[in-house]
C-alpha cells in the first residue's frame, strides 16, 4: 500500500507530499489541476520511460518518492524482495525514489 507520495519539480509541482489512508483514495479535480502529473509520478516510480521534459522549469533535477507498507503477512512480495537484496524497514515500509536530472541521466533507489 502506497503510504506516502512525495513529488518535487515535476512540470508545474513545486513541492507537493501527499499522504494517503487504508481505503479507496480519489483524486478529483478541474481539467489541468494536475492529476496526470501524480499519474505520471507514479509511472515513474514503477520504472517507467523518464523524460528530461517532466522537469519543472527553472530546476536541475525532479524528483519522485513513494513510501509503501509491505504488510507481514505478504510473504511473497516480501520473499522477492529479499531475493533481489532489498530490505524492509522493521514498521513495514519501502521507500523508492526516482530522480531525474536534467542531463538526462536517472536515478532510481530502493
Amino acid at each position: 500500500m502506497l503510504w506516502e507520495l512525495h513529488v518535487k519539480n515535476i512540470a508545474v509541482i513545486d513541492d507537493l507530499r501527499l499522504e494517503f489512508g487504508e481505503g479507496l483514495t480519489v483524486l478529483s479535480g478541474d481539467e489541468g489541476a494536475g492529476k496526470s502529473l501524480l499519474v505520471d509520478a507514479l509511472c515513474l516510480l514503477r520504472g517507467g520511460k523518464a523524460s528530461t521534459g517532466i522537469i519543472r522549469s527553472g530546476t536541475c533535477t525532479a524528483l519522485v518518492e513513494g513510501i509503501f507498507h509491505v504488510p507481514p503477512d505478504s510473504s511473497d512480495l516480501a520473499f522477492a524482495l529479499e531475493n533481489a537484496g532489498v530490505e524492509i524497514e522493521e514498521d513495514g515500509s519501502l521507500i523508492i525514489a526516482r530522480e531525474i536530472q536534467e542531463q538526462g541521466r536517472s536515478i532510481a533507489r530502493v
